[in-house]
């Protein structure tokens, strides 16, 4: 409810095997809820270990329509099947009482997915070509990718001259530098206001 979506798929797969109260939920809509939540929260690898070679998700999954056909394409790497498996699952997910007000934001949450595990295997890719791995114009994935890009949810720059995109693969040392200056400026000024209440009470 409150779009926590990984902390939501690591507690549906930790209770999945043990899982008892049907009362509350349905097994099927558990593990509706359990693939849907991980395809958008979990890595490929994890993706595979944890919910693909599940033999209880794999017991139940079919009984929810187009629900495999959502996670084999993503873990098999078949971007357009998945844009095509998204756009049937997304009535379902439309439908959901518990998904429903976050509908437009998890099928965003899907692209971005989707868009960073295709990017996180090239340095540059034409827009041309990537638009056809995904079954859309060149046209829509510059406009969605400019967006999310701007919003600094795809590691990505776009060169709209010559048509290519390029990975920008985030330095976990810059990160970790940046993120420190900011923890010593905040500390610095918490001493500072702390120095000058001490000289007020003296």
């Amino acid at each position: 409810m409150t779009r926590q979506f990984k902390a939501a798929a690591e507690l549906f797969l930790n209770a999945i095997t043990t899982f008892t109260a049907t009362e509350v939920l349905s097994y099927e809509l558990i593990v509706f809820y359990t693939v849907v939540l991980a395809v958008v929260s979990l890595d490929r690898p994890a993706l595979m270990e944890r919910v693909v070679e599940n033999p209880e998700i794999l017991a139940t999954i079919d009984t929810t329509p187009g629900l495999r056909d959502l996670l084999t394409s993503l873990t098999n790497c078949e971007y357009g099947a998945f844009f095509r498996s998204l756009a049937d699952m997304a009535d379902r997910i439309h439908e959901d009482f518990l998904l429903y007000p976050h509908y437009r934001y998890y099928l965003k949450e899907a692209r971005v997915t989707v868009y960073s595990q295709y990017l996180q295997s090239y340095k540059s890719v034409s827009l041309e070509s990537m638009a056809g791995v995904f079954g859309v114009s060149a046209e829509f994935l510059d406009d969605e990718l400019s967006g999310l890009i701007s919003e600094g949810r795809v590691d990505a720059k776009i060169d709209r001259v010559d048509g290519v995109v390029f990975t920008t693969r985030p330095d976990p040392k810059n990160a970790a530098y940046q993120n420190l200056v900011r923890t010593g400026d905040h500390v610095l000024n918490k001493l500072q206001k702390l120095s000058k209440l001490a000289d007020v009470e003296v």
